[in-house]
């Protein structure tokens, strides 16, 4: 014979699918089973006795069972996302990366900047007016806004007119 037939593969399927749940594997157990199948399929295509092949599936299910409670209790790998992962607002990996060593650009660009603009840059993100900001700044509107433009030039200047 030629490896194990399809039917008696389904019997060893249901069983190793029991098996994987008895180990805890929950939603997970039919995904192990079909590893399972596949190693088996894969690695011993010459056993073809009913009896063996149960024996060898018991054996690497409960590997896979081992490892996969392996992979679910490792939490750093658990936490780790996939490079090709894109973020949710749905952007691909190299533009997140892109946008992030923009932010990191900009960040150092404002550490870098005096006090004056610095404190433009947060009243205007605080969405504070013009006139507001002048008047706190005892200056006129239009050289809060003078201002303002060459403190936004003086960051595209250090952020080496990145757009």
């Amino acid at each position: 014979m030629d490896g194990p037939n399809t039917g008696a593969l389904d019997a060893v399927r249901v069983r190793i699918v029991g098996f994987a749940t008895y180990l805890g594997c929950g939603d997970d157990a039919e995904d192990i089973a079909q590893e399972t199948l596949l190693v088996l399929h894969n690695r011993y295509p010459e056993v073809a006795d009913s009896g063996e092949i149960l024996k060898l599936s018991a054996r690497i299910c409960a590997n896979l069972a081992m490892n996969w409670r392996r992979r679910k209790s490792n939490a750093s790998r658990a936490v780790e996302i996939p490079e090709a992962t894109p973020d949710p607002a749905g952007r691909d990996p190299e533009a997140t990366l892109i946008d992030k060593q923009l932010q990191q650009l900009l960040l150092q660009a404002i550490r870098q900047s005096g006090e004056r603009c610095k404190e433009l840059l947060r009243l205007r993100l605080s969405g504070v007016k013009t006139k507001d900001i002048a008047a706190r700044l005892k200056a006129k509107p239009s050289a809060v806004d003078t201002a303002y433009f060459r403190c936004l030039q003086r960051l595209r200047n250090a952020m080496g007119e990145v757009r």
